[in-house]
């Protein structure tokens, strides 16, 4: 582990730093140097950040390094996308720069609404995961919904308007009704037109990436079935990634 160097790429958003902070923290603890990385704006909002051998921080610009976004007009769309292309261009420079200075960055572990960072991954040649901070069953959920072979949401652009059809059976698991999936797939709801392709666009890369690694915010005593669902893929629990309730002092404050 003391040769690797993993960056754990997070969304500047509580729920999402929470688990990926704890993920870094337990890397540097088991001996490998770990990078926790947002971006501009959202590190600069941290406060107290925890300190520990081998792990540090850093961030790449998203294009809006001060709170502009939040005062536009611009939709979330449109963020988004503007996430990804300047995204996608700031986190290379950046893994560039700690190869320029002696630390080449070997794993790249990253989050829902951050599909891009598997594609930098790939064009790099560097190994990626996709740690799902959720439970393994909504994993087990995305995957049967968003699947390139049969899932409802596979391929159109517009396929997300359509509602799946209830209750969905996934081998080895209960019947899930409407009301017991994460209703972000749901075409009903507001960040359906989203949550839908960015979900799929991570199961895509999945597929197209046998070398990939998916990690899991759960553990087998618990989801053992979950686990146990999806053979496609590479996949690890290795939670629960649930710290002391903000006992780093990270949370980002209001200004």
């Amino acid at each position: 582990m003391n040769k690797q160097h993993f960056l754990v790429i997070s969304l500047p958003a509580q729920g999402h730093i929470n688990p990926t902070l704890q993920l870094a923290k337990n890397l540097a603890r088991a001996g490998a140097r770990a990078t926790f990385v947002t971006t501009v704006y959202g590190l600069n909002r941290m406060n107290n950040l925890p300190t520990q051998d081998g792990l540090f921080y850093s961030s790449f610009s998203d294009g809006y390094d001060d709170d502009s976004w939040m005062n536009s007009n611009n939709t979330m769309d449109y963020f988004m996308n503007d996430l990804k292309i300047n995204g996608s261009k700031n986190l290379k420079d950046l893994i560039q720069k700690f190869s320029d200075e002696g630390h080449p960055v070997t794993f790249l572990v990253y989050t829902i609404l951050l599909p891009w960072v598997a594609v930098v991954a790939r064009e790099i040649h560097v190994p990626s995961a996709f740690l799902v901070i959720q439970c393994g069953t909504a994993f087990a959920i995305y995957h049967h919904l968003l699947n390139s072979t049969n899932g409802v949401y596979s391929n159109s652009v517009s396929d997300f308007t359509v509602m799946p059809s209830f209750p969905i059976e996934i081998p080895g698991l209960p019947l899930f009704s409407c009301n017991d999936i994460p209703n972000i797939v749901l075409p009903n709801n507001h960040l359906s037109s989203i949550m839908i392709p960015i979900l799929r666009e991570h199961i895509q890369n999945l597929e197209n990436d046998p070398n990939s690694y998916v990690l899991i915010n759960t553990f087998d005593a618990l989801e053992e079935k979950s686990m146990r669902v999806i053979d496609k893929f590479r996949m690890f629990s290795i939670g629960p990634l649930v710290p002391s309730a903000f006992s780093d002092g990270n949370d980002p404050k209001d200004k």
